[in-house]
């Protein structure tokens, strides 16, 4: 009987969310990084430490685990997809946030929850809509390159 781990995919979303978290928390805590606040909060220092010493090996054992024991959907395939792009893209899309709210006067969480919220949609919104619907640009991002639409097909006639 094949049953679906949702713990697993659980785990899976926890520790994804907790890469973009401590991102996040670079920005805000009073290391150096690329970009940094202009108020800076030592307390974060701690917790940014202790998870940048498994946040990368709990992301691959989870998704060796994920792989392993999941079995197709329409929705871990979407998912599956999209890890590359949102990989790639979430990093860029925090150094363009912070260097906007760096100088803005504003709470901690509210700045941390903007930052958070926003490099999850904003990656979202480029992924959906600016990488995953062309077939040419997608091979840049890890992807497969899939078969054109007609959309495509009539934008590489003009190309």
């Amino acid at each position: 009987m094949d049953i679906r781990r949702y713990d697993i995919d659980s785990l899976r979303v926890l520790a994804f969310a907790l890469l973009i978290l401590v991102h996040v928390g670079n920005f805000l805590d009073s290391k150096d990084w690329l970009i940094k606040n202009s108020v800076t909060y030592g307390w974060l220092d701690f917790p940014q430490w202790f998870f940048s010493q498994w946040r990368l090996s709990l992301l691959f054992v989870v998704s060796g685990m994920g792989t392993y024991f999941n079995k197709p959907s329409r929705l871990l395939s979407y998912a599956n997809e999209a890890v590359y792009p949102f990989y790639i893209l979430h990093l860029v899309i925090i150094l363009a946030l912070g260097y906007y709210f760096k100088n803005v006067e504003m709470c901690f969480v509210a700045k941390f929850s903007i930052m958070t919220i926003g490099t999850f949609g904003i990656t979202w919104l480029i992924y959906e809509f600016g990488i995953r619907r062309f077939a040419w640009i997608r091979p840049l991002f890890g992807m497969k390159r899939k078969r054109l639409d007609n959309m495509d097909k009539i934008h590489s006639n003009f190309i």
